[in-house]
C-alpha cells in the first residue's frame, strides 16, 4: 500500500511535469509523502523479510540487502544518465514506474509472507512499554540504535546538503556528483561484501 501511494506521487508528479505545473513546492509537498510511506513500508519489509528466512541466515541477508543497496548507489548514475539521454524525462518517470509494477507484481503473485506466531493482543502502549523493557535489559542493543539515529540524523543533512553544494560550487558538475556517488556506493559495496561473510560472529 505505501509504494502504491509512493507511486501515485511519481505518477503526480509526472503529469505535472507534463502540464508545466511542476514547482517546488509540489516536490516539497510529494517528497513529505513519500518520506511518510517509507516510514511505514520500511519497518514492514523488515518484519517480513524476518518471517521469511531463519534466524541463522539473519546476519548474511542484512549484509546482501546492505550489498543490493550500494550496487544502486553505483548503477544508479550511469543508469540514470543513459535513460534521460535516450528518451528524456519522460522515460526517467516511465522507468521509475515499470520498477514499481515488476516489484508489485512479483510481491502480489510470487511471496508468500507465512503468518507470525499467534500471540495475545495488547494495545499500543502496552507494546511500547514493553519495547521500553527490552531495551533497559538489553543496553546493548539500546547503544546500537543511539549510535545509528546520530549517525542517520547526519547522513540525512548529509546527504540533502551534498549534491547542491558540489553543483553550486566552481568546477562541480553533474558528472562530479555521479563519480562521489559512484564512490560512495563502491565503499558501501566493500562493507556489504564483509557483511555477508563476517569473520566475528557477534553474540
Amino acid at each position: 500500500v505505501c509504494d502504491t501511494l509512493a507511486a501515485l506521487g511519481t505518477l503526480l508528479t509526472f503529469f505535472l511535469y507534463l502540464s508545466g505545473g511542476l514547482t517546488v513546492g509540489c516536490l516539497y509537498a510529494l517528497n513529505a509523502v513519500n518520506g511518510l510511506m517509507n516510514t511505514f513500508q520500511q519497518p514492514a519489509a523488515d518484519v517480513s523479510v524476518s518471517l521469511l528466512i531463519p534466524k541463522e541466515q539473519y546476519q548474511r541477508v542484512s549484509g546482501m540487502q546492505a550489498f543490493s543497496g550500494s550496487l544502486v548507489t553505483i548503477l544508479a548514475p550511469a543508469a540514470a544518465t543513459a535513460v534521460l539521454a535516450f528518451g528524456g524525462m519522460p522515460a526517467v518517470f516511465l522507468a521509475d514506474l515499470g520498477t514499481f509494477l515488476i516489484a508489485f507484481l512479483t510481491l502480489a503473485l510470487f511471496i508468500r509472507i507465512p503468518a507470525p506466531e499467534a500471540r495475545e493482543e495488547a494495545d499500543v502502549l502496552h507494546c511500547a512499554l514493553e519495547g521500553v523493557r527490552y531495551l533497559r535489559d538489553h543496553r546493548g542493543v539500546l547503544d546500537v540504535m543511539l549510535f545509528l539515529a546520530a549517525i542517520n540524523l547526519t547522513a540525512s543533512v548529509y546527504q540533502a546538503a551534498l549534491p547542491a553544494m558540489l553543483l553550486s560550487r566552481e568546477g562541480g558538475s553533474v558528472t562530479a556528483l555521479g563519480l562521489l556517488n559512484t564512490c560512495t556506493g563502491l565503499a558501501s559495496v566493500a562493507g556489504s561484501v564483509l557483511g555477508i561473510r563476517p569473520v566475528i560472529t557477534l553474540k
